[in-house]
């Protein structure tokens, strides 16, 4: 079974952000936006190069028709956050992020999000 990761192509991913699923973290840090995308962005492309080594699976619902998957991202001297995102062709969207750094509290977090 071949990896979803392995058909992304470095230097051409989309990033797409879920406005309703960023809000909290983005309203809690709204001048560090571009920061937090920044990093996130560069956290996956590591992923990317590194074969998706830290990246799990999120949740077993599906988002979207997809499965979503989670990893860390630091921030340096902001807090860590954790981000869920899932991938269509060379696009991710970038569903949830918390500073819930716990799996399984973030995990709970992230399903009762998209229950809505």
């Amino acid at each position: 079974m071949s990896s979803p990761f392995l058909f992304l192509k470095v230097n051409k991913v989309k990033y797409e952000y879920n406005k309703k699923g960023l809000h909290k973290l983005f309203k809690t840090y709204k001048s560090k936006i571009p920061f937090i995308k920044t990093q996130i962005e560069r956290m996956i492309m590591q992923q990317v190069e590194c074969h998706f080594s830290k990246v799990k699976i999120a949740t077993h619902q599906l988002v979207e028709g997809n499965k979503c998957y989670e990893c860390r991202v630091n921030l340096g001297t902001l807090p860590a956050i954790r981000v869920a995102f899932y991938l269509v062709g060379d696009s991710v969207t970038i569903v949830y992020a918390s500073t819930t750094i716990t799996k399984a509290a973030f995990t709970k977090e992230l399903e009762q999000f998209l229950k809505g």
